[in-house]
């Protein structure tokens, strides 16, 4: 509870500190990335509420919406890396950021994908393994690098343009076929991303072991 509350505190401070610096045209440029990031985030806010109305009144004028804020998401993630880049902007609180907004934006999508069609409650499950697997490990061994590694990144890609096109194919149905084909793809990438994430906090639990050891004999 202690470490939870710890987090919860740096990331508000974190972000303070983005705002402020953000508005300050010296320190402007190594918060945009941190800032796009921020916006995947808020991206939820709207895509929910369009979600919930849609859901009690059937009016496809609000999936219409969510479609085009589920890619708007999926940009917003190409520009956070590339503006990080570009100006050497990373930073521990970005990178914490970064895994949120993620986490945040997919999981709320795919839990309203889950809803319309019971395929996609593939997706939320694959997704939800992915963070339980990171936080069990995270928990044993807190020591361990925790950040997306390249399979990972590589599988938003699919994922962002699954939801996007899942979105459309409520009202297209002409376009589930190809939906249903980008479902097998961000599958096959989450088993990858899973396997990947299980071998790479192996690794690293050896080495740390190994490195106590090595301490405790010497």
């Amino acid at each position: 509870m202690k470490k939870l509350k710890k987090t919860i505190l740096e990331f508000i401070d974190g972000t303070t500190t983005m705002f402020k610096e953000f508005f300050k045209k010296d320190t402007n440029k190594k918060q945009r990335a941190n800032m796009w990031s921020f916006t995947r985030l808020i991206l939820v806010i709207p895509i929910l509420i369009t979600f919930f109305i849609y859901i009690i009144n059937k009016k496809d004028i609000f999936i219409i919406i969510s479609g085009p804020l589920a890619l708007i998401g999926g940009i917003t993630d190409y520009f956070d890396g590339k503006s990080a880049r570009k100006y050497n902007s990373t930073s521990d609180y970005g990178k914490k950021l970064d895994q949120i907004a993620d986490k945040t934006f997919c999981g709320s999508l795919s839990v309203c994908l889950a809803i319309l069609h019971h395929l996609f409650i593939i997706t939320l499950i694959m997704e939800v393994l992915i963070i339980i697997i990171n936080s069990i490990f995270n928990l044993k061994y807190p020591e361990i690098n925790n950040d997306s590694n390249m399979i990972g990144k590589i599988k938003q890609w699919p994922l962002f343009i699954l939801l996007f096109i899942g979105f459309l194919s409520v009202i297209y149905p002409k376009l589930y076929k190809l939906a249903f084909i980008l479902f097998l793809i961000t599958t096959i990438m989450q088993i990858f991303t899973i396997l990947s994430y299980i071998n790479k906090h192996v690794k690293e639990i050896q080495n740390i072991l190994s490195k106590k050891l090595k301490g405790t004999n010497s």
